[in-house]
């Protein structure tokens, strides 16, 4: 039996969600072009560091090469035994906050710790080689009868 051919998926967006979600997709069996208007991976600063939680750990060692995952887990800095997200409403008043114990995270291979933006998008740039267009801007879309867009 012939096996039928996935699509090809055009990713608007070369950040950190858009690169994750082509590797998640390209694990899949799927075609991936991303397109990124930025000039070039380097044309400007990333950021400082993020914290990844467990669930965002979790997503990154499922959509990465082991090798890509790894760079980013071993680079993550060490922090205290306990991690925690607040939330604080406009007037900096706090409203949610939830702790998880990194320790535990650490010992299940999860990362652990805070991460530098740029070393995470390089680990996602990493594998996806000539599938990333830089350079290239979404001016318009146009969507056939079978519900399907496509750039124009």
């Amino acid at each position: 039996m012939a096996q039928m051919q996935k699509s090809t998926v055009l990713v608007v967006g070369g950040g950190l969600s858009g690169l994750c979600l082509a590797h998640a997709l390209l694990a899949r069996g799927f075609s991936v072009h991303i397109f990124e208007r930025d000039a070039s991976a380097d044309v400007r600063g990333q950021g400082y560091r993020l914290t990844i939680d467990e669930t965002g750990s979790q997503a990154l060692r499922e959509c990465l090469a082991a090798r890509n995952y790894e760079s980013i887990r071993a680079t993550a800095s060490r922090i205290d035994r306990t991690g925690e997200f607040l939330f604080m409403d406009e007037r900096a008043r706090e409203f949610h906050r939830f702790t998880f114990d990194m320790t535990t995270l650490e010992n299940r291979g999860l990362i652990a710790g805070q991460v530098d933006r740029r070393t995470l998008r390089q680990a996602l740039l990493a594998g996806l080689g000539n599938r990333v267009h830089f350079g290239k801007t979404l001016a318009d879309y146009q969507e056939n009868s079978g519900g399907h867009r496509r750039p124009i």
